[in-house]
């Protein structure tokens, strides 16, 4: 599964170098190679201490509903927001 999503997070890589110029190029390079970027880590100082996550989710519209089976598949926006209780 490890392989799986290091390989996804590689195709992201390289979309965004794509898209964009020699600045953001170097800009990520430097934020996700450069400095060992690791996206399970959590931006804690202990690991006792949780990480409050804020997240709101404006929604669309409801594309499909299974009563059945509980499901629901929407349609909207997400905002994730991690809240710092210490200066980075």
């Amino acid at each position: 599964m490890f392989v799986v999503q290091e390989e996804v997070e590689q195709l992201r890589l390289a979309q965004c170098i794509l898209v964009g110029g020699p600045d953001q190029r170097r800009l990520l390079k430097y934020l996700l190679v450069d400095n060992n970027y690791n996206p399970i880590e959590r931006l804690v100082q202990n690991d006792s201490h949780t990480l409050p996550v804020i997240i709101h989710l404006a929604l669309q519209h409801t594309i499909d509903f299974d009563g059945k089976n509980e499901a629901i598949i929407i349609s909207g926006w997400m905002t994730l927001v991690c809240v710092f209780s210490y200066s980075v």
